[in-house]
């Protein structure tokens, strides 16, 4: 291949750049145009979320966002197909202390297609400006645009269930704030009564309400309300009505003139104990099904017993409240029932039933 001559520098070079050597290219090439030029960030004190032209935009990390948001601002301003990525070298320190000075920042990049990427280093002048983003607006001034409403049919929510309630919104809002601001609630209320929150973001109530119908096995349902209008467009108040049903785990219910015993609920299904033939079955919550039962017993009203004797198909149990002992004929003698075997007896209607103990019935 022949020797190639540089017309401004005279090297011999054994390829040009349109027409010109590698360096005298990106000489004439820098790879930021106007370095002088004063750049303007906005980041918001509360979340610190940082502005990229019209759009907020959350940190990708929480180890370092403030250097985030800088770096992302530059190489956003700066505005290069040249560009690839952007570092500060120095200068930071006393740019988030003062809110302006001059950073010193690597630039990496290529002035030409055919160029390997390389670096360059720039002194960019810059200034900070704190202001709240709009979702932080909402939320110091309490702006309510949803709120989830956790309650139970007929009766107080248990310790059991506000505590699996709480879990479950730390964590899901905690997931949530990663990638949204507004993942904070301006309101919460808890107590045996009921389980309040309320947020300034639709989208953030819906999935923590979706999150906890999974969890709870509540009946979800969502209702709206026109509160104004907001830039031309109406402005909705989004209410999402938890609706757990109105048994609990180890209560009896009735059903078609048929008593069950609650052994579990687990989504969004019930299992239940047939406290006659002792059989079990599934069935799906729905509003149907809440509909159609009755709580007649609930678990801590029932009396606790002892299995005295299995002796197939006969077992005795004895009532610890009496000190009496019952012998029930039962076609079916399940494996829970074993010899001091704890569990609770039902009398209904001048008979008498027993179940399993469940242990976390609170």
């Amino acid at each position: 291949m022949g020797r190639l001559f540089c017309p401004l520098c005279g090297k011999t070079v054994e390829k040009l750049y349109d027409g010109l050597c590698e360096e005298c290219y990106r000489r004439a090439h820098p790879l930021v145009e106007s370095p002088d030029k004063l750049i303007e960030i906005t980041l918001c004190p509360s979340c610190l979320s940082f502005k990229l032209g019209r759009k907020w935009v959350v940190p990708g990390s929480q180890n370092d966002p403030l250097r985030e948001a800088i770096t992302r601002s530059i190489k956003q301003t700066l505005n290069s197909k040249s560009v690839k990525a952007v570092k500060v070298v120095d200068g930071i320190d006393m740019v988030l202390t003062e809110k302006s000075g001059t950073l010193r920042v690597a630039v990496t990049g290529h002035a030409h297609r055919d160029m390997s990427e390389y670096v360059e280093e720039y002194s960019v002048p810059i200034k900070i400006e704190y202001r709240y983003c709009p979702t932080c607006k909402d939320i110091k001034s309490k702006r309510e645009l949803a709120r989830i409403q956790i309650r139970a049919l007929n009766r107080e929510l248990t310790k059991k269930e506000i505590e699996l309630a709480e879990k479950v919104s730390e964590e899901e809002l905690r997931s949530l704030y990663e990638r949204d601001r507004g993942a904070v609630p301006i309101e919460v209320k808890i107590g045996k009564k009921g389980i309040d929150y309320a947020f300034s973001s639709h989208h953030i109530a819906r999935s923590l309400a979706l999150k906890l119908q999974k969890v709870l096995s509540a009946d979800l349902l969502e209702t709206h309300k026109e509160i104004g209008v907001s830039e031309g467009r109406k402005l909705l108040r989004i209410t999402y009505r938890l609706l757990l049903p109105p048994f609990r785990e180890g209560d009896v219910i009735e059903r078609s003139g048929r008593l069950y015993y609650v052994l579990s609920i687990s989504g969004s299904s019930v299992r239940l104990l047939s406290l006659k033939e002792l059989s079990e079955k599934t069935l799906k919550l729905s509003r149907g099904l809440l509909d159609k039962v009755k709580v007649v017993y609930r678990y801590e009203e029932l009396p606790i017993g002892m299995i005295v004797s299995v002796t197939p198909p006969y077992v005795q149990v004895m009532s610890m409240d009496e000190y009496a002992v019952y012998e029930l004929y039962l076609r079916r003698v399940p494996l829970w029932m074993k010899e001091g075997g704890e569990i609770r007896i039902i009398k209904h209607a001048s008979e008498l039933y027993i179940a399993p103990v469940k242990r976390d019935a609170s």
